[in-house]
């Protein structure tokens, strides 16, 4: 909220805000609240893609329209079926993910933590774990 309204959050938290900073802080974060439910986030670490499809449908079912959908940490979603690795499982995810935008007509942004063990590889590019 203090990022978008372009207020230092420490000044924020201090209560060192002047009256155009509280006012720009209020302002984006009313602006998030009017969002309610058009947003959805996925954060739980037990869900599966499916999961999230099913959940789409449920909100659709009941008239709630919503308008992307953000999975936090990819890794952390469970996957149904045996992969012989790591990367056709996050590959089957990714997939899946793609068809919930096609399916439902929304972006779907998937986050996924990169590694940081850049001293044993040949360049200095990000890597997914």
């Amino acid at each position: 909220m203090t990022g978008r309204a372009g207020v230092s959050a420490y000044k924020f938290r201090c209560g060192r805000r002047n009256e155009t900073e509280r006012y720009a802080a209020l302002s984006e974060l009313t602006e998030l609240t009017e969002l309610g439910e058009r947003l959805l986030i996925v954060d739980k670490s037990d869900t599966t893609v499916q999961g999230i499809a099913n959940l789409l449908r449920s909100l659709n079912a009941r008239g709630k329209t919503v308008d992307l959908c953000i999975v936090d940490y990819l890794q952390l979603l469970s996957s149904i079926g045996r992969f012989e690795s790591r990367v056709q499982e996050v590959s089957s995810i990714s997939r899946g993910l793609k068809k919930i935008t096609q399916g439902f007509g929304i972006p779907v942004i998937g986050l996924s933590q990169l590694s940081r063990k850049e001293e044993h590889r040949k360049n200095d590019r990000p890597e997914l774990e």
